[in-house]
């Protein structure tokens, strides 16, 4: 507690791989052309996966907190060389500024749990849970 009697209780949320699976079961981002080959949107894939940890993150802090409050992101990309830049495209929008973004790494990967996911994402976030004035 401070001097002045505030105090702010945190959390750390560790938010597990995520990604472009919508609630009702589908795949944002991918779909087929036809002769059964899947066509992707990397950046449709990773604005999803970004609002799935949003809403969890929300969720979990009572409205208090966003992704604002990611300080850890890991990402995984089943093809780097197609997909690093419209991901990277995508989380620079969200985060333009380096020195106030999270951490974040890129691997590459072979595969995710499913072949409609070319993106995943697991991050640590640090969530307001309750700011008391003068305790």
């Amino acid at each position: 507690m401070s001097t002045n009697g505030d105090s702010v209780i945190v959390y750390t949320l560790y938010v597990s791989g995520t990604a472009c699976r919508r609630p009702d079961g589908t795949f944002a981002g991918v779909k087929d052309n036809g002769d059964g080959a899947l066509v992707f949107d990397i950046h449709e894939q990773t604005l999803t996966t970004l609002h799935s940890i949003e809403v969890i993150i929300k969720h979990a802090s009572g409205d208090r907190s966003g992704l604002e409050s990611i300080i850890d992101a890991t990402v995984f990309l089943t093809n780097m060389n197609a997909h690093y830049d419209g991901m990277n495209a995508v989380w620079n929008e969200l985060y333009p500024d380096a020195e106030t973004a999270p951490a974040r790494t890129v691997i590459g990967v072979r595969e995710l749990p499913s072949a409609k996911m070319i993106i995943e994402i697991k991050c640590i976030a640090v969530v307001t849970v309750e700011h008391q004035v003068g305790a």
